[in-house]
């Protein structure tokens, strides 16, 4: 169980298992976390203190936008949002979008007309939002020289020497990009081909070419069902990963 809330609300954030997936890890001077989202393994790898830097990378331009002003302070994490405010909003500030939306996952306003006529604005915001404004304020107090930030695709970054990447692609069959899809054969050759070593979360990648090294039991924070996630290397890289980890 995390001892603390890691990164900002998102909708498949790995917050709840990131202390898990961190432990892990081998320590080097570089850490990459190519599908950053939310920043929830950013966050917990620059407290765990294993790496120099960590680098926060996604290929959606608001989501680093999103992770990038929380980290600076920039959000306004004082207002009330109303329908009308978020709706005006959500397309072009994407902390109102994910943070008061419904399960943080954008689009919709957080709260149904019928409940939101129940209770003072005020008194639901207190609700179901506060806890939310915190985890942005705590993205705000990660030493930002710590973190380098970047908007590219996986395989465009400039992977440093002496590095570990990890990586959470949108699973198979299930969430793909906000703003397009992943070519899969790529990303597996990617991982293979890979001369830094690569850690993947997902429910399943072809056992014909990567290996689990840990499960986890994840549970959604909002609906309480719990799911099987683990953590792959390429098979390509056990041996790699056995050095590493001695």
């Amino acid at each position: 169980m995390n001892t603390v809330s890691y990164g900002l609300p998102y909708v498949g954030s790995k917050n709840l298992i990131a202390e898990q997936i961190i432990d892990l890890i081998p320590s080097c001077k570089h850490f990459y976390d190519l599908f950053g989202g939310g920043g929830a393994i950013t966050h917990c790898a620059v407290l765990s203190g294993k790496w120099d830097t960590v680098h926060y990378n996604d290929f959606d331009g608001q989501t680093v936008e999103y992770f990038q002003k929380a980290l600076d302070g920039k959000w306004d994490t004082s207002h009330i949002y109303s329908r009308s405010d978020f709706h005006d909003l959500k397309e072009i500030n994407p902390f109102v979008n994910y943070v008061w939306s419904f399960q943080c996952k954008g689009g919709t306003y957080f709260i149904g007309e019928e409940r939101e006529a129940s209770k003072p604005l005020e008194e639901l915001a207190d609700e179901y939002v506060r806890a939310r404004i915190e985890r942005v304020k705590a993205v705000g107090s990660i030493p930002a020289n710590k973190v380098v930030v970047t908007n590219k695709s996986y395989d465009k970054v400039n992977v440093k020497h002496n590095s570990v990447i990890y990586v959470d692609p949108p699973y198979v069959d299930t969430l793909d990009y906000r703003i397009g899809g992943i070519d899969y054969d790529k990303f597996y050759d990617f991982c293979e081909h890979s001369k830094t070593l690569v850690f993947i979360s997902s429910y399943w990648l072809p056992s014909d070419r990567f290996i689990p090294i840990r499960s986890f039991v994840k549970k959604n924070g909002f609906t309480k069902s719990a799911c099987v996630e683990k953590v792959f290397i390429p098979k390509c890289q056990f041996n790699l990963y056995v050095r590493k980890c001695e």
